[in-house]
Parts: structure tokens; sequence; C-alpha cells
């Protein structure tokens, strides 16, 4: 199946030696809302600054392994720009 945008849990059991240890690392996926950013972007468009405002916040909350607040402002950049297509180019909406 296509992987969506939003928060991945993955665990992975290291088994050296005899003994094992159990390790889980987060992700976020974005890549669709990148390219939201960038159509609004290239159409000049009034939503573009607000998007890109959520959008680094999210970015910069991923980097500090916030991965809570990181989905949640992925979940806001995605209700903001909705409607506004997959790429964010004239997909109907007031963008």
């Amino acid at each position: 199946p296509a992987i969506v945008d939003g928060l991945y849990t993955v665990t992975v059991t290291f088994n050296p030696g005899g003994s094992q240890f159990v390790d889980t690392f987060y992700f976020l996926r974005y890549e669709d809302a990148k390219k939201t950013l960038a159509g609004l972007a290239l159409e000049n468009s009034d939503k573009f600054q607000e998007a890109k405002f959520i959008f680094d916040k999210m970015v910069y909350a991923e980097d500090a392994e916030n991965f809570t607040l990181a989905q949640e402002l992925l979940t806001d950049f995605n209700n903001y720009v909705a409607g506004c297509g997959p790429t964010g180019l004239s997909g109907g909406c007031s963008c």
C-alpha cells in the first residue's frame, strides 16, 4: 500500500551474541505536505506564508524529537491547506 504522510513507529529487535535489545524509532513522513507547500509557492498563493510557518514548526518539532507535536502540526497543516489539491495547485480552494 502507498505510504501516506504521518508519524510512523519502527521497532527493531537486535540479538547480538544471545542478548536481546529492542529499540524503537520514530519518523514523520511529510512528502505530500512538501509538494503542497511547493505548489502554493509556485502559485504565489496567499496561503503560502501561513502554511510555511506551520510546516517549519513541524520540522523543528521533529528535529527536537517531539513527535507528538510534529504529528499535531502536520494535522494542522493538512487542515489549513484542505482543498488545495495534492500539490497545492489550483485544487478549487481559496489558495
